[in-house]
Formats: structure tokens, C-alpha cells, sequence
């Protein structure tokens, strides 16, 4: 793949946190665990009919998919609500997330799919789910993903726009 010049900007900015490191949904789920208090939602009400449904659409079309084409039936998934608390206060920093709407994630362990109503939660999983030795030697989508999750996650913290969504006639 040939780069343009936001890759290189990339690579060249964050090529310290270029290592092959990729985890499996286990390890999610596990990196989850350890940093949050999770409260696992078995029943599903009303809150998460439409995204859940949503989610099983988005997850049997996506690229995790490709190779196995699990049906909707087929699907196992978990879906964990974050309870606010000092470990969590980074991501409910947003005043959409309250006790009553609280912040959530929605795992499906055979693909590997992961979605969150919270784009910096989401950010910082695609980011510790790291990246392949294969996807770094190859130049990937995959390996530009990761680095630009990583550019918007650090840009977001700090409370900056990232380069991807100032003007890049520069690049």
C-alpha cells in the first residue's frame, strides 16, 4: 500500500507505539474487567433493543465477519454497562452520560466486534486491542486505523482537534 502523506505523518508521529501487540476479544473483555466496574446486562430492555439490534447488523456485515459469516442466531454477545466512578470519569466527563444513560459496551466474542455509545471508550479498546505483526510489515488499513484512533484518543484528551479533521492541504 502506498502511503500519502497523513499515513507518514502518522507513522512517523506515533512510531513508538508501533508494536505487533494484538489481543483477542478475550483480552478486551479481560482489560475491561481490570479497569472498570462493569455491570453485565442479560436482560435486554427497551434502552438497548434498537442498538442492539443495530450492533448485530453492523457486526454480521462488518470486516471481523469476512471469513466465518456468522448469521445474526449465531452470535454470542455481551453487553456491559460502565459504572461512573474515579476509574471511569475520563469517559462520563461528557454530560450525555448519566446513571440513567449510563456508558455501555457491546462485545460479540466470535468476530471480535466492538461498539460503545462512547467514541473515546471506543477509541481507547481499538487501541489496546493493538495491531499485528502482518498489518505493520504490510502497511494495512489496519495499522493506519490503530495510529489514527491513537492521534484522535491523545487529541481528544487533550481537548484538540486532530489533524484528520483540520485542513490537510498540507499533507
Amino acid at each position: 500500500m502506498i502511503m500519502n502523506n497523513y499515513e507518514a505523518y502518522l507513522k512517523e508521529t506515533y512510531k513508538d507505539r508501533i508494536n505487533p501487540c494484538k489481543k483477542d476479544i478475550n483480552d478486551i473483555i479481560s482489560y475491561l474487567n481490570k479497569t472498570f466496574k462493569l455491570k453485565e446486562i442479560k436482560e435486554y430492555s427497551s434502552r438497548y433493543t434498537r442498538t442492539l439490534n443495530r450492533f448485530k447488523t453492523n457486526c454480521i456485515h462488518s470486516i471481523k465477519n469476512e471469513t466465518n459469516q456468522y448469521t445474526i442466531e449465531e452470535l454470542d454477545i455481551l453487553v456491559y454497562e460502565i459504572e461512573s466512578d474515579e476509574s471511569s470519569k475520563i469517559y462520563y466527563r461528557d454530560s450525555d452520560y448519566t446513571k440513567e444513560n449510563p456508558i455501555y459496551v457491546m462485545l460479540e466474542t466470535k468476530t471480535g466486534y466492538i461498539d460503545s455509545n462512547s467514541s473515546l471508550l471506543l477509541k481507547k479498546l481499538f487501541i489496546y486491542e493493538g495491531i499485528s505483526k502482518f498489518d505493520i510489515e504490510n502497511n494495512t488499513h489496519n495499522l493506519f486505523f490503530f495510529l489514527r484512533m491513537i492521534d484522535e484518543f491523545e487529541c481528544e484528551i487533550k481537548g484538540v482537534v486532530p489533524i484528520c479533521h483540520q485542513d490537510q492541504s498540507r499533507f
